[in-house]
């Protein structure tokens, strides 16, 4: 700003100076990339199709290894991605390489990299910034085609809600605006990159960066050419803030720490944390009564930062109480959250699993399904599939199945969907793999679908594969099953296909 000031204070000179101002004020212009992106997103409320060709438009900047960096949500679902550097007007075609929905990042490849990056220098990375530092936010407006510039400070760093995956991750919060169009850009202390713009933060000229410790996660996750994601094991605590509550727990006056009041039932079996547990420190933080670590000085944030700063792999150490006696356990972080619970959150590019059964579709309960009631769809969707939400998988379920729709037909005339399935022919289906052997092994009369609460759904066994045809026949359904249901293509060394990875 002091530049630019100085210059137009040159009064008519500055019509001749102002490109020169602007080059001079805007060193980092030459790294950010404008992004177009088509995206096709799968349907979870008809299964077996498409929701149509979409468009959306945002930024990203220029790394190390010839490649852009963005946000998941400006490329989820793709199909056709171009992008334009700062500056020029021609257009290049990319591809996404590696996607982390949870993080919101995506790191993209340029097709005719040599032309593209001709010229350019990747963006430098700097640390995690200290409150009230000055930040730049460059990205381009969805309406325009010229950078933009904003500037503000960081006013908090929490950890927080991204709004794309649902997951729980570290944030900057700064008060610089970031326009439409602009998510996906970086943002610059000094000449450094500190984040990456994603979010509106919910105000008027607040706004949500992910943090540079969050991008070197992503990028030291797929340095072995893998995604692994960011792991993470569910558990409760209880806060200890009441001083009878901690004594009885045999806590000394200057212990602080939490209790640990519902944990993943595979965490448990393991042997390192049992319930009860109170939590003293983890990987030598201590927890105050409300689980909170000190991060940075004066700064406090929740201790389950401590997990999703691991790779996939790493150990998390603890220090606890149990039946007041001081203990030391250690828990191997091997997969995401997602893995541990029965009701999975947003994902993309990877379709739904889906079954028909004489005009009944049956499919995995999902925030994907549970999102087509619309954005109150914690309170619209049937309570029979939200109340699943947030609980764990057991060695005997691993999905919650749910009759999604019924295309009508006189087999399931009377019936009502909307329904969790218990089990088939008295058998419970641990997913929906398991669902689909059930009914081809059938061998009875008739079909007996046990639903929740005690409802059950009968068929004929002998009219369902006819009745089936019939309804695809007339709904003009492609087939009867998702494709990671349908065995293997005969041949040599066919075998069926692996699950789809949860």
């Amino acid at each position: 700003m002091l530049k630019l000031r100085a210059c137009c204070a040159a009064g008519v000179v500055c019509l001749v100076l102002w490109p020169l101002c602007a080059a001079a004020d805007m060193p980092h212009r030459k790294s950010i990339v404008k992004i177009r992106t088509t995206y096709d997103p799968h349907d979870y409320y008809r299964p077996w199709r498409m929701q149509g060709s979409r468009y959306a438009t945002g930024s990203g900047f220029i790394v190390e290894g010839r490649r852009i960096l963005t946000n998941a949500h400006l490329v989820h679902d793709w199909t056709y991605i171009i992008v334009r550097l700062a500056g020029r007007a021609r257009q290049y075609e990319a591809e996404v390489e590696f996607v982390s929905h949870d993080l919101d990042l995506a790191l993209l490849r340029v097709r005719k990299a040599d032309e593209f990056f001709a010229g350019t220098e990747p963006v430098a990375f700097g640390g995690l910034p200290e409150l009230g530092e000055e930040v730049t936010v460059y990205g381009f407006p969805s309406d325009g085609s010229r950078l933009a510039v904003t500037r503000g400070i960081v006013s908090r760093i929490e950890r927080m809600r991204y709004f794309h995956s649902g997951a729980n991750n570290l944030i900057c919060q700064v008060d610089a605006p970031i326009n439409p169009g602009s998510s996906g850009g970086a943002v610059f202390s000094r000449d450094r990159a500190i984040g990456v713009a994603f979010q509106n933060g919910g105000g008027e000229n607040v706004s949500h960066i992910i943090p540079m410790p969050v991008v070197t996660h992503f990028l030291t996750d797929i340095r072995d050419g893998r995604l692994d994601g960011t792991p993470k094991f569910p558990l409760h605590v209880q806060y200890l803030r009441n001083d009878g509550l901690r004594a009885y727990l045999g806590m000394s006056p200057e212990q602080t720490g939490v209790r640990l009041s519902k944990l993943a039932p595979e965490i448990e079996a393991g042997g390192g944390l049992k319930l009860g547990d109170v939590l003293l420190a983890v990987d030598g933080y201590p927890l105050g009564n409300d689980g909170t670590i000190e991060f940075q000085e004066g700064q406090r944030i929740s201790f389950f930062y401590l997990m999703e700063r691991k790779q996939i792999g790493e150990l998390l150490a603890f220090s606890l109480l149990r039946d007041g006696e001081p203990l030391k356990a250690v828990v191997k972080l091997d997969k995401p959250y997602d893995e541990f619970i029965l009701v999975p959150g947003m994902r993309y590019e990877r379709p739904p699993s889906y079954l028909i059964v004489g005009g009944l579709v049956f499919s995995p309960v999902s925030v994907n399904l549970l999102k087509t009631w619309g954005n109150d769809w914690y309170d619209d969707a049937p309570r029979e599939y939200t109340e699943y939400l947030g609980e764990h998988k057991t060695p005997d379920r691993e999905q919650v199945i749910a009759l999604i729709d019924i295309l009508d037909e006189n087999i399931n005339k009377g019936y009502a969907y909307g329904q969790v399935v218990e089990e088939v022919n008295g058998q419970r289906p641990k997913d929906i793999r398991a669902f689909a052997r059930l009914i081809a092994e059938n061998q009875k009369p008739y079909l007996v679908i046990g639903m929740a609460e005690n409802y059950q759904i009968v068929l004929p066994t002998a009219q369902i594969a006819e009745k089936t045809a019939k309804v695809l026949r007339m709904y003009n359904v492609p087939a009867d099953r998702s494709a990671d249901l349908r065995p293997a293509a005969p041949g040599p060394g066919a075998r069926r296909p692996e699950r789809l990875e949860e």
